[in-house]
């Protein structure tokens, strides 16, 4: 418990910084501080869900990320986005597999496109053949996955209370 608490307050120092400094300028800082953003919501959601474990058994509408993604994606919207963008867009760029859906995907982030506020994304499905450009919108995400993270814990806080 002690280890999750350490890294939601790690994870909180690296997204902080990318509040207030963006995306940066030069190709590498964007793809580093880009690959730093989502490892750093990934790592925190763990965090998030070890504590909820911990805490609150089980937990009201988060048990086990991996085993209730459908329970994820109806109330945490944003959570889930950022998790899924993170495993195909840098975590399995090469080959991304989707196993309820069978679909494998391949993923480039456009590097022009890299801003604070977001990136494109271009996605080939090579079951149907299909190339895909998502325009990602990073910023509204994130802010929004902060309020889902704040409801959850808050939640921890309220049973602990309680």
């Amino acid at each position: 418990m002690c280890v999750s608490i350490d890294t939601i307050e790690d994870t909180c120092e690296a997204l902080l910084n990318f509040e207030a400094e963006g995306i940066g300028d030069s190709n590498g800082e964007k793809y580093l501080r880009l690959y730093g953003v989502f490892q750093a919501v990934f790592i925190q959601q763990s965090a998030i869900e070890h504590l909820c474990k911990s805490l609150v058994k089980p937990f009201p509408k988060i048990k086990d990320i991996s085993d209730r993604i459908d329970v994820v994606e109806a109330n945490f919207p944003n959570w889930h986005f950022l998790r899924e963008l993170r495993n195909m867009a840098v975590g399995h760029p090469i080959e991304y597999k989707r196993k309820r859906k069978g679909i494998i995907r391949r993923c480039v982030i456009t590097r022009v496109s890299i801003s604070t506020q977001g990136f494109w994304l271009v996605l080939y499905n090579e079951i149907e053949n299909k190339i895909e450009h998502r325009e990602i919108d990073l910023q509204k995400s994130y802010l929004e996955y902060k309020k889902e993270a704040s409801t959850i814990l808050d939640g921890v806080l309220r049973n602990l209370e309680g």
